[in-house]
This record gives structure tokens, C-alpha cells and sequence, in this order.
């Protein structure tokens, strides 16, 4: 599932909810909390990457910004180079 959802985000980074991107994050083993003013992504196999705090969208849709799905999304390819073998 986490595949074919990287993949239609991907393809629309400009058109995505908040709600699919946490779906995402965890689909990938992500750990999240929501703070006051967004939500902090982390994952134990990427203590040393600065991953993005992506603040709570305003607005009827609630898109997230298309610079925080891409942070989350080079998280995920780098947090897939260092599962490969």
C-alpha cells in the first residue's frame, strides 16, 4: 500500500491533504506528533536527517505545501537507500 500511495503523491505534490500524508509517513514506519504549530515526522533510522516540521494547513482543503511534501518524500528515498541492501 505505502507504494502506490508514494506514487500517486508523488504525481500531484500541489494537491495533498494533510491526512494523506501522515497516512504515508506511516506507512513507511514514521513516527509523528502534532505540535502546537504543525506536525514533526521522525524515524529511528534517520537520527541525523533534519526532517521537515510541516505546519497544519489553513483553509477549507487542507492542502500541505508542495516544499513540505517534497522534504517528506526525499525522507522516504533516503530512508529507502539505507534499508537497501
Amino acid at each position: 500500500m505505502g507504494d502506490k500511495l508514494l506514487k500517486n503523491i508523488r504525481d500531484r505534490k500541489n494537491n495533498v491533504r494533510i491526512e494523506e500524508l501522515v497516512k504515508l509517513i506511516e506507512a513507511y514506519r514514521f513516527t509523528w506528533k502534532k505540535t502546537k504549530h504543525g506536525y514533526l515526522f521522525q524515524h529511528e533510522k534517520l537520527v541525523n536527517v533534519t526532517m521537515p516540521h510541516v505546519p497544519i494547513p489553513h483553509g477549507r482543503e487542507m492542502k500541505v505545501l508542495r516544499r513540505y511534501v517534497e522534504l517528506c518524500l526525499q525522507a522516504i528515498e533516503d530512508l529507502q537507500r539505507r534499508e537497501k541492501p
